[in-house]
């Protein structure tokens, strides 16, 4: 290495931010030295002699099974709805052919011994990990699962899995307790004393994280509402169960999103804070290392373009990898709008392949660490989610701090914040808020419901949240009954009218709206007599901002347009006041939210 290398001077972190303002020919490039994730804002370039204190999470994490040789293996899960058991079992048999060698069972399906029977007919049982997430049908199902190993005879040290009651996570989503809160803690009690004697490898004690990513949580804040749930959990159950034993029996579930790094380093901070959680109860975490599930999250999921989903997954499914989680649910990209079908199952599934057989990501342990960036933002993300945690237990733990509506409140100024920058186009998202297909088909957003059946809440609940969800209502309303047009009049500058129209007619894509330019060589009052002009339900006027006020003032004594009328740009305050008559302004940053449900109001 000195050889081939030897002849060249290192430079150190000083020489280059020099270099760097000499090619950006200016001393102010603090905007380059800077990235954002979230609410978390660290340095964009380290060096060796700035570089963070490294982390390594490979101390704090096991293999979950001794067969699995690579160091950085993963379950490859696959999860299956238990509506129909017959579609189910069949569905379970298409995974496992698929390679998949874990299966989570949702729903509350399955009610008794019978329907236990025929979801597992036929699939060998020792040698997947078998999961289940039937809400207030998990303690039953736990009894009747050891009721069937029991009838296979088969070796019960062996079986690894997890039955699913989440009540405080639930809690939060459904406003109430399964029973009375006493009692729900009493069963989830009996659930892991009974599970640990007879089922050791299974863990019992599931928090679903994941929960709070769905909602429009940061990352900061799905690591610390899933440390006070566990915290709650072990305040209640440690009355009656030793520390230890709730510590093996810990399994957290976390989202992956699409904030590549971001997640990564979430992965690896979910490590950490165990370690500091544990070390606060007196418990040596490496001998009870916490096993953590990603699930591909769904919040950035879209029905425009929904081929997109496909390489959201991608990246989501290659972040959790290598964050170091343990297992990985890959969600078919048409899941939460349809009823997945055999090709969107295998897909799904296949991203975990290409993951591991292709990428090798199951190679090396904790491949991010020695990434000062990553490591940056890791340190970031344990501060910021210790200090919150601690500021949760301070209002009185998890369910006090829910009850007074505190963590509904700080979930809910994240997703605004969200949605905010959605509107506004800060956040992007391909197929919907940009380069969106007019061609793509039109699918009615998924209604959100409730269960008739299910308690009233006591509480105020933490609701689903959809970044493309606003976007991709205003697309289906507006065009519902008949497929809207606009007209893009282009006069003045040429290089900025072509930009203003360029931004315009991606701008009403959006919105499905399709866009038909105008001839430049012709003057702008012809343009506006052409038939498509005539026809539009949207003129849009593209041209430079001082070309606008003498414009409009001309089309006010001779004609004009029937439809609504925008300006593809923001005039200063001083041609505003020039302009009337102007239906709205689009450019970078306005709220398109609020405009395209003016033209609903204009068409309804």
């Amino acid at each position: 290495m000195e050889q081939l290398f030897g002849e060249f001077s290192p430079a150190n972190y000083d020489q280059w931010l020099e270099q760097l303002k000499k090619d950006m020919k200016s001393d102010d490039v603090s905007r380059l030295l800077q990235a954002r994730s979230e609410d978390i804002q660290i340095q964009s370039y380290y060096s060796a002699e700035k570089a963070p204190e490294p982390i390594f999470i490979g101390p704090y994490r096991k293999a979950l099974n001794p067969e699995f040789a690579a160091a950085n293996e993963w379950e490859m899960n696959v999860d299956i709805a238990t509506d129909d058991l017959i579609q189910s079992n069949k569905q379970a048999h298409e995974a496992l052919q698929h390679g998949a060698n874990s299966l989570n069972f949702t729903g509350i399906g399955i009610s008794n011994q019978e329907e236990l029977i025929l979801t597992l007919k036929n699939i060998v049982l020792e040698y997947i990990s078998l999961r289940f997430d039937a809400g207030e049908g998990a303690p039953s199902l736990l009894f009747m699962l050891t009721d069937e190993f029991s009838r296979r005879s088969i070796d019960k040290q062996k079986l690894r899995g997890s039955v699913t009651y989440d009540i405080l996570t639930d809690y939060a989503i459904t406003g109430a307790f399964p029973y009375s809160k006493s009692e729900s803690f009493s069963i989830l009690e009996a659930m892991i004393s009974a599970a640990s004697d007879a089922l050791p490898k299974f863990r019992n004690l599931v928090v679903k994280g994941s929960v709070w990513h769905e909602s429009g949580a940061t990352a900061v804040q799905e690591l610390a509402f899933s440390l006070s749930t566990f915290n709650e959990y072990f305040q209640e159950l440690g009355k009656r169960i030793s520390i230890e034993t709730l510590a093996a029996n810990a399994r957290l579930e976390l989202a992956s999103g699409s904030d590549y790094f971001l997640q990564i380093a979430k992965f690896r901070a979910a490590r950490i804070l165990w370690h500091m959680f544990l070390e606060a109860y007196g418990i040596d975490s490496k001998t009870s290392p916490l096993e953590i599930a990603a699930i591909t999250a769904l919040r950035n999921k879209t029905t425009a373009d929904f081929y997109n989903n496909l390489l959201r997954a991608t990246t989501e499914g290659m972040a959790a990898v290598s964050g170091g989680t343990d297992t990985l649910t890959v969600q078919p990209y048409d899941a939460f709008f349809r009823e997945s079908d055999v090709n969107s199952r295998r897909l799904a599934l296949n991203i975990q392949h290409l993951l591991h057989d292709e990428s090798r990501l199951d190679k090396v342990l904790d491949p991010a660490s020695g990434a000062w960036y990553i490591d940056a933002l890791t340190h970031e993300l344990i501060d910021r989610a210790w200090n919150l945690f601690q500021e949760t237990e301070a209002k009185g733990g998890f369910t006090a701090a829910l009850r007074s509506s505190w963590i509904q409140d700080q979930v809910k100024a994240s997703a605004g914040e969200l949605r905010k920058s959605i509107s506004t186009r800060k956040r992007v998202l391909v197929g919907v808020s940009q380069f969106a297909d007019l061609s793509s088909a039109r699918i009615e957003p998924p209604q959100k419901q409730r269960d008739p059946l299910s308690k009233l809440p006591e509480i105020k609940t933490i609701e689903s949240f959809r970044e493309a969800e606003v976007i991709e209502k205003i697309r289906y309303y507006l065009n519902k009954s008949k497929s809207l047009s606009a007209f893009l009049a282009v006069f003045g500058d040429a290089s900025k009218r072509s930009a203003r129209a360029g931004f315009a007619k991606d701008f009403l894509a959006m919105a499905g709206i399709k866009s038909n330019l105008g001839d430049p060589s012709v003057a702008l009052i012809d343009q506006l007599k052409s038939s498509f002009a005539m026809k539009a339900d949207i003129v849009v006027l593209c041209a430079a901002d001082e070309d606008y006020p003498s414009a409009v003032e001309m089309l006010k004594t001779d004609q004009w347009p029937n439809g609504l009328v925008w300006i593809a740009g923001k005039p200063s305050a001083d041609s505003a006041q020039k302009i009337t008559n102007i239906d709205d302004y689009i450019f970078m940053g306005c709220d398109t939210e609020a405009i395209f449900q003016k033209v609903l109001v204009a068409e309804s």
